[in-house]
């Protein structure tokens, strides 16, 4: 976390960024561990999961019986992080 929020602080460097800085360090995050749960730790089937969650971008969330907990977790957190920003922009 601190490298995403230091690659944020070289570039947006002026104190009123903060919630920018903020914001790229959760995405920048985020990404990673996604990007990793699509490298190394995920089945195929959880892969599709996220990426059909992804493309429905369902307000309620991912249905129980259709994946898996680490498939939510990550498709609430995404989620979340992106509602928050917009709520952020548009404050």
């Amino acid at each position: 976390m601190g490298y995403c929020y230091f690659s944020a602080a070289a570039t947006y460097y002026d104190p009123e960024l903060s919630d920018a800085r903020i914001s790229w360090a959760k995405h920048s995050l985020l990404t990673s561990l996604i990007d990793d749960f699509y490298d190394i730790f995920g089945t195929a089937e959880e892969h599709l999961n996220l990426l059909e969650l992804f493309e429905r971008w369902d307000v309620n969330g991912p249905r129980a019986e259709f994946c898996t907990e680490e498939v939510k977790t990550f498709y609430w957190a995404l989620h979340s992080a992106i509602c928050e920003t917009v709520e952020n922009a548009f404050a």
